[in-house]
């Protein structure tokens, strides 16, 4: 009878374990971060639609600076339900959330990829934001996506000395505030490049709207190093209010 109550009670108990487990996104109870249901309405772009380069994808690249950086490959729109988990990992310390998109990302975009790049560089953020939000985003996202795709990161590569933010930016301020935002950092990747041959790098970012810090990061890695060949990977695309990929 005691051996039956035991079990009883750990059955309990693992059931109760399970129906904690919720969606992220529509809170229903489910065995995965985020359930099918919602996972089927987000919008991803497909390798076989768009192209694994986005920059060939005129709905993309006519919005994003990109002349120092060779492909980018981006998960989704900025919007929606995608959005929601961006700003949860951003705003609420919801690594879940990071993890869940870094999978995605993973899975849909660049699994299936031929050549993968040898180093992560996820954007760095000012010091201060840092130290009250206690991680860096693009960095959460990059050593996850890295351990996926067994790809080392480098997240002391660039320093950000500037501490405003881009969203708060029109286009012109932006490309203003990103010249003066960033630097190299004088211990990143001049050790590593020289002793591992590496050709080919990849700035992660989680959002990207005008392409403008990615591509001035880009500008500067370039110039100390212009045998790279440089990919930018983001997990949201914010399009301007008429695009046409705001109705897919």
């Amino acid at each position: 009878m005691q051996h039956h109550n035991t079990w009883r009670k750990r059955l309990q108990h693992l059931l109760q374990r399970a129906f904690n487990f919720s969606c992220l996104l529509c809170y229903q109870p489910s065995a995965t971060t985020v359930c099918h249901w919602c996972e089927n309405d987000l919008f991803f772009f497909d390798n076989t639609t768009y192209g694994e380069n986005l920059l060939s994808c005129g709905l993309v690249s006519r919005h994003v600076k990109h002349c120092h950086y060779d492909a980018l490959s981006v998960l989704g729109i900025y919007t929606g339900s995608l959005a929601h988990l961006v700003q949860k990992l951003k705003f609420s310390h919801s690594l879940a959330a990071g993890r869940i998109l870094a999978n995605w990302f993973y899975t849909k975009r660049i699994q299936s990829t031929k050549q993968l790049p040898q180093i992560l560089l996820p954007v760095p953020i000012h010091p201060t934001r840092l130290f009250s939000r206690h991680y860096n985003q693009a960095t959460v996202l990059a050593d996850d996506i890295g351990t996926l795709a067994n790809i080392s990161v480098e997240q002391y590569w660039a320093i950000r000395i500037g501490r405003k933010t881009q969203h708060h930016l029109n286009r012109s301020d932006r490309a203003t505030n990103a010249k003066s935002a960033f630097s190299l950092s004088t211990r990143g990747l001049d050790k590593r490049i020289a002793s591992s041959n590496i050709t080919c790098v990849a700035i992660v970012d989680d959002i990207i709207t005008t392409g403008v810090t990615v591509n001035h990061l880009a500008q500067k890695l370039k110039k100390r190093y212009p045998q790279l060949t440089i990919y930018v990977w983001a997990m949201a695309f914010t399009p301007p209010p008429k695009s046409a990929l705001l109705n897919e």
